[in-house]
């Protein structure tokens, strides 16, 4: 057995873990039996597994229960806040005022929007002075990935505030930032949770924006969106184009819509097991799949920093799922992220970005499997906005080819550019370790170039190559 196939078999356990502890408890106890078992007679390579394996065993039975206090913590666990800073206290730490505003969707959920005031103890700017900025998270993140980050080179949204934008970061339905409330529906109930990146792209998405809009006293503004943030704006302005004019300029940071290439050996083992996924989750009642929890965090946290754990097992799990990056990675930033990440996703959303890979086709979920109402694919050429993409080489999730499909459909693609770094990978475009150089400055010169051609001129388009955009991507 291979080097990777080995720890491939302890990062889908890990996986399975993470899914629900009392679930993954069971399944280690019969495969540990089972591979020691087996070990007997294939040596060295059940030996690592079975290695991997008494770990992870090892953390779960001296893992934190109920109320058992102190005796959870090891003496190789970094201290790590607990419950963690929200976002806005994230924000005071960092030397900046934040507000938390909650939204309602037209269809019953509320959201949480970070609006990211100003420096602390700077006079607070008039409505309608500074340009609005929508910044929009991924699948399992919420506004405190964007914000956790402490360092100037790396916190995309107080990048913003201080070069004069007025940031607003916002929240999908469903995840650990947003309240878990809905008018009607209780979210104890499975109806809570079906929801994909459909919806939040024609719901959620408009919510935000409009009140955005509403709180600056501006007619438009700037949007970025990062993987699944992307992916949402996307349906929305295919699907509602009036909301093509209130969008300036939508920046997507490793943008998905089209998965032709799934660079990832762990997505290729999961997807290939995804409906017994599927029917896994349902069977215990797992609707609200990887959410954020103190006890998921003292998990995974203690098996990360195990000795020996982390190399063998939560480095390359990272990896394959985002692409190889140690260059980027600030490790002792692990614990903090651990408290924020997962932040929550759904079934629904697993699976729309499984048929999304499994067909190619970037249209709603249940279009040819049966749905009483199918819907033809998203009309990416509707979109009228200008739109400027942002990817890397090294990102497993986005190939760039998939890329270059997205661009060819765009109308109105204002600049595409690639990070100039090959180790660049899909967590990078939050947390690398030099995304400010790499990419941030970009963004900015971009948003900079559109302000300069005018508020809200959709048509008015400069050529990539033009003087200003060449002295503005120097800047």
């Amino acid at each position: 057995m291979s080097a990777p196939s080995r720890w491939m078999s302890g990062a889908l356990i890990l996986v399975l873990v993470l899914v629900t502890r009392e679930t993954g408890a069971f399944l280690l106890d019969h495969l540990y039996h089972l591979d020691a078992h087996a070990s007997h007679g294939h040596g060295h390579a059940n030996s690592t597994i079975l290695h991997l394996l008494r770990m992870v065993k090892q953390c779960l039975v001296h893992f934190e229960v109920p109320h058992a206090g102190p005796a959870a913590t090891a003496p190789w666990m970094p201290p790590y806040p607990e419950p963690p800073p929200t976002s806005v206290e994230l924000c005071a730490l960092r030397g900046f005022q934040c507000e938390r505003h909650d939204v309602w969707t037209a269809d019953g959920y509320a959201l949480a929007v970070i609006h990211v005031v100003g420096r602390l103890g700077a006079p607070p700017a008039a409505a309608g002075t500074r340009a609005p900025v929508l910044v929009q998270h991924g699948m399992l993140m919420s506004s405190d990935a964007f914000l956790f980050r402490a360092d100037d080179d790396g916190n995309l949204p107080l990048f913003l505030s201080d070069a004069g934008y007025d940031v607003w970061v916002g929240n999908y339905r469903g995840n650990a930032v947003s309240p878990h409330v809905h008018a009607t529906l209780s979210p104890d109930s499975q109806q809570f949770w079906n929801f994909s990146w459909h919806e939040m792209g024609l719901n959620d998405l408009p919510a935000m924006v409009d009140h955005v809009l509403q709180q600056a006293s501006a007619p438009d503004l700037f949007y970025i969106g990062h993987s699944m943030g992307s992916t949402g704006m996307m349906v929305l302005l295919s699907s509602r184009p009036e909301y093509n004019r209130k969008v300036r300029l939508a920046s997507f940071l490793a943008p998905v819509a089209f998965v032709s290439t799934l660079r990832s050996r762990l997505f290729r083992q999961l997807f290939a097991i995804a409906p017994g996924i599927k029917a896994f989750l349902l069977a215990h009642r797992v609707w609200n799949v990887l959410p954020r929890s103190a006890a998921l965090h003292r998990f995974v946290d203690k098996l990360c920093l195990f000795p020996g754990a982390g190399e063998l097992l939560c480095d390359p799990v990272a990896f394959e799922i985002a692409g190889r990056s140690p260059e980027h990675v600030f490790p002792y930033y692990v614990p903090t992220l651990l408290a924020y990440l997962p932040a929550g996703t759904t079934i629904r959303i697993l699976e729309h970005y499984y048929e999304l890979a499994r067909t190619g086709k970037f249209r709603p979920l249940g279009y040819g499997t049966g749905d009483p109402n199918p819907g033809p694919e998203y009309n990416i050429s509707a979109i009228t906005a200008p739109v400027a993409l942002y990817y890397s080489q090294n990102d497993y999730f986005v190939h760039p080819p998939d890329v270059d499909r997205l661009a060819a459909k765009l109308p109105h693609l204002f600049h595409k550019f690639k990070v100039p770094d090959a180790t660049f990978n899909h967590f990078d475009f939050l947390l690398g370790r030099d995304g400010k150089h790499l990419l941030y400055t970009e963004v900015l010169a971009m948003m900079r170039l559109k302000e300069a051609e005018g508020a809200g001129e959709h048509n008015q388009l400069a050529p990539l190559s033009s003087p200003l955009h060449l002295r503005l991507r120097n800047t």
